[in-house]
C-alpha cells in the first residue's frame, strides 16, 4: 500500500472555481489543466495517496507529489522560475517591443499596416543599445503577452520623453517578482476606481419612437459613492 500524502490541499472557493474554469476551457494550456486537475482531485479526495490521484488524473505519482507540495508552500500551481541562462535583455527592451507591436507602423513612416517580428527586431536594434536580438525571442514575448494589436487600439499614449526611464524600476521589479516571492517579498500591482456615483434618475427614460430619439432627463439623485480597489499578484497572477 502506498504511503499517504504529506500535504493536505484545501482551496478557497474563488481559487477552486478558477481551476475548474481552466479545466473546462478548450483553449487552456495543457500544463495548467493538468496542475488544476491535480489540486482539484487532491481536495476532492483528501484520503487518497499520490498514486491514487495520479491514476485518476493520468500522470506520474511524482508529478502529483510535486504539485501538492508546491501548492502547500506557495498556494499556487503556477510555473516557478527555472534554472538556466540569465536574462539576456533588460525588461525595458521587452516593454519597447510590446509598445511597437501595439503601435501603428504608418506613424513612423513604415509602409505596412502592422508590425511583424523582423521589423520589430530591426527597430529595437536601431533605437536601443542592444546589438542583436532574434525574432523568435520577440515572438515569444508577444505570445506571452497575448497581444492582438490589430483588434484593439488605445487612444492614450505616454507623452513624457523620459517615460521609459520612469518605468524601468517597475519593470525590473516585475521581472524579479517570483524570485522576490521566494525571499518573502510579495510584489503586488494595485489600482483604484474611486468616486463612482450611484445615480437615480428623477424622471424615467422615454424610449425612442418612429421619428423620435430617446429622451433622457438630465436631473438625477445621488444615492451614494462606491470605491473599487483591485490588486494583482505579479508572481502568480492571483487577483
Amino acid at each position: 500500500m502506498a504511503r499517504p500524502k504529506g500535504y493536505v490541499v484545501a482551496l478557497e472557493e474563488t481559487y477552486r472555481d478558477r481551476r475548474r474554469s481552466i479545466v473546462a476551457r478548450r483553449n487552456s494550456p495543457q500544463g495548467e489543466v493538468l496542475r488544476s486537475r491535480i489540486v482539484l482531485a487532491c481536495e476532492a479526495h483528501p484520503d487518497w495517496t499520490d498514486r491514487q490521484v495520479a491514476g485518476r488524473v493520468g500522470c506520474a505519482w511524482q508529478t502529483v507529489k510535486k504539485w501538492r507540495r508546491r501548492w502547500h508552500e506557495t498556494h499556487s500551481v503556477g510555473e516557478g522560475s527555472r534554472p538556466g541562462r540569465p536574462r539576456s535583455f533588460p525588461p525595458e527592451t521587452r516593454a519597447q517591443a510590446t509598445a511597437l507591436a501595439c503601435s501603428l507602423a504608418e506613424t513612423v513612416g513604415r509602409p505596412f499596416r502592422r508590425w511583424d517580428c523582423v521589423e520589430i527586431v530591426e527597430r529595437l536594434v536601431r533605437d536601443t543599445v542592444i546589438d542583436s536580438i532574434h525574432r523568435t525571442t520577440v515572438w515569444r514575448w508577444l505570445k506571452a503577452e497575448r497581444l492582438k494589436p490589430w483588434r484593439h487600439h488605445l487612444w492614450q499614449h505616454p507623452t513624457a520623453p523620459d517615460f521609459l526611464q520612469r518605468a524601468k524600476p517597475v519593470l525590473e521589479l516585475y521581472a524579479h517578482a517570483r524570485a522576490l516571492l521566494a525571499q518573502g517579498v510579495w510584489v503586488v500591482c494595485s489600482d483604484e476606481k474611486t468616486s463612482m456615483q450611484a445615480l437615480e434618475r428623477v424622471h424615467p427614460l422615454r424610449p425612442a419612437a418612429p421619428g423620435q430619439p430617446m429622451h433622457v432627463a438630465a436631473h438625477s439623485i445621488r444615492r451614494g459613492i462606491s470605491h473599487l480597489f483591485g490588486a494583482l499578484s505579479v508572481a502568480d497572477g492571483r487577483v
